[in-house]
C-alpha cells in the first residue's frame, strides 16, 4: 500500500505533511545505477563510488570474499564498522553512495551494489 503522505507525479515525489502544502522530495535516477567495490589492501577504506545521488543503496558482500568487509562512513574500518560475511546484504537510506565505504579484512575482497 501506498505511503498516504507520498505522492508521485511524473519522476517527482512528493511528500505532504498534515494538510500543509506539499513539499518536493529529490526522486531518484529513472535507472538505478549499480556497482562493484573491492579493497586493495586490508585497513585503506575505500568509497562506493563518485557522485551517484540516491535515496536507497543496497550492498551485498561478494560470494568469494575471505574475510569480513566493514561498512561505514568515511573513518570505517574493522574496529567501527558494520560486518558482512559473504553474501550477507545490507539496506541503507541515504542520499549519495559516495557516502558509504568499505574495509575488508583480506586483500581484493568486497562488495557489490545497487543505488535506487
Amino acid at each position: 500500500m501506498p505511503d498516504p503522505e507520498m505522492t508521485t507525479d511524473g519522476d517527482i515525489v512528493w511528500r505532504h505533511s498534515l494538510g500543509v502544502s506539499r513539499q518536493r522530495v529529490d526522486s531518484p535516477a529513472i535507472n538505478p545505477t549499480s556497482g562493484a567495490t573491492t579493497v586493495a589492501v586490508p585497513g585503506t577504506r575505500v568509497s562506493l563510488s563518485v557522485g551517484v545521488r540516491c535515496q536507497r543503496i543496497v550492498i551485498r558482500a561478494n560470494t568469494g570474499n575471505a574475510g569480513d568487509v566493514y561498512v561505514g562512513g568515511s573513518t570505517v574500518a574493522a574496529a567501527n564498522g558494520y560486518i558482512l560475511d559473504a553474501t550477507d546484504q545490507l539496506e541503507l537510506w541515504i542520499g549519495n553512495a559516495n557516502l558509504v565505504h568499505i574495509d575488508a579484512a583480506v586483500a581484493a575482497d568486497g562488495v557489490t551494489w545497487v543505488a535506487i
